[in-house]
């Protein structure tokens, strides 16, 4: 497709997210912010919308298309910021999202382009990993927009002659089918949002494969039945012809979970019959309806079994992360109860080694104590024998006292004799 009037703009916006895990919200929308001069904003739905993943989209805010009947292109990376280490941030951008062999333009009308499975609620959840740091999550979107005319790409197709544009058509068809089931990005609409693709739940896979060969054997008859109406020329250009073949177009870029969230294969197949009652339509009405009605069953079948199998991841996941919370309060546990009983281990030790030292202690002040008690009885024995002498001493010294006593006195009777003697004598 030619391009006109292109203009390029790239702008980045930053969303910051406080108290994520006390969210109560199913859904949580960013504000309007603008980028390349049109209006955007972000949707998350905090709890995983009945899976165990975030899911993230960006949506264009706008309710018509540019000015001059211009649609939007728009390339946007929407980035889980790694709040510890940057280079490890999650990054998803719609460059692999092709629509009939090329870029969709941006849905408009609040409708947006995302991804249901951007990253696992319980690895965003963990610290560790580093996407949510103080119960803060933070998004980037940087969006680069290109604004184009589809009237080049119309004037192109009438170019071509009736085969060619049957072959671009019958191309076209296929590749939408392949990307309404297996595309890595999903379009949310303003009312519902789009889950997991079929491709990513094992539990339907029988039915997913079911539903693909439907869905491919539908989109061959569409198509040929678009080659018929087209090769024939016959009412080609009548406007609600034209307005039914472009509903179909628009359907056939939806994906399957879009159409049956929003509850549309009835219009589906109101369009497809009324597509097939055209005169110039050489398509086997009963076996069209039949596919259609068999495409319904085999989508609400495998999106039964995907919401089935989400609820019970999600209730298997709630149970994981109490368990895992018990898990860790018992290891908290066992750890405290393991220093308590290394701690009064030890103690014992030390206890036990007091208890020998002071059982040591008591046995040398024993030995010292019957020691003593022997010194003390010789000791006693000897004074006792020394106060024995003593007292003999004692009394020695009395007597000796008393014989000095006497002596005196008979000395004394005889100095006075001899002085009587003397007086006597005259001399």
């Amino acid at each position: 497709m030619a391009v006109e009037d292109q203009k390029t703009n790239a702008d980045k916006f930053t969303w910051r997210i406080e108290n994520f895990s006390k969210l109560k919200a199913t859904k949580l929308c960013s504000e309007t912010f603008l980028a390349g001069g049109r209006k955007w904003s972000i949707s998350i739905y905090p709890k995983g919308n009945g899976t165990i993943y975030l899911p993230v989209y960006l949506h264009s805010i706008e309710l018509e298309t540019m000015p001059d009947g211009k649609n939007v292109d728009a390339d946007f990376t929407l980035t889980l910021v790694n709040q510890i280490n940057a280079a490890s941030s999650l990054r998803k951008c719609n460059h692999d999202l092709l629509c009939r062999g090329k870029k969709k333009p941006f849905p408009l009308g609040g409708r947006g382009w995302g991804f249901p499975s951007f990253v696992m609620l319980s690895k965003l959840l963990n610290p560790d990993e580093g996407f949510i740091v103080n119960d803060t999550v933070t998004i980037e979107v940087r969006v680069s927009m290109e604004q184009f005319t589809d009237q080049s790409d119309s004037a192109s197709r009438e170019a071509m002659n009736p085969e060619q544009r049957s072959a671009a058509d019958d191309q076209s068809a296929a590749v939408v089918l392949n990307s309404a089931t297996e595309g890595p990005a999903t379009p949310l609409s303003n009312q519902v949002a789009s889950p997991a693709s079929l491709a990513e739940t094992t539990e339907s896979s029988h039915s997913s494969r079911s539903v693909r060969l439907t869905s491919r054997s539908l989109g061959a008859e569409i198509s040929r039945l678009n080659s018929n109406m087209k090769s024939s020329g016959t009412d080609s250009t009548s406007s609600l012809l034209q307005q039914q073949r472009e509903a179909m177009v628009e359907f056939l870029s939806m994906s399957l979970e879009a159409i049956y969230h929003a509850d549309s294969f009835g219009d589906v197949e109101e369009v497809a019959l009324q597509l097939a009652d055209h005169p110039t339509a050489a398509v086997d009405k009963t076996h069209l309806k039949g596919l259609l009605t068999e495409l319904k069953k085999g989508v609400s079948g495998s999106m039964s079994v995907i919401e089935t199998s989400h609820a019970v991841e999600a209730s298997l996941l709630q149970m994981s992360e109490g368990m895992e919370a018990r898990l860790v309060h018992r290891q908290k546990q066992l750890s405290c109860l393991e220093g308590e009983v290394m701690r009064l281990g030890q103690e014992e030790k030390k206890l036990e080694a007091e208890m020998w030292e002071i059982i040591a202690r008591k046995a040398r002040v024993s030995d010292q104590k019957k020691l003593t008690a022997d010194e003390l009885e010789s000791t006693s024995q000897e004074a006792s024998r020394e106060l024995e002498e003593v007292k003999e001493q004692s009394n020695k010294r009395k007597r000796a006292s008393e014989n000095r006593l006497i002596a005196q006195e008979n000395l004394a009777q005889l100095n006075a004799s001899w002085k009587l003697l003397k007086d006597t004598l005259g001399l």
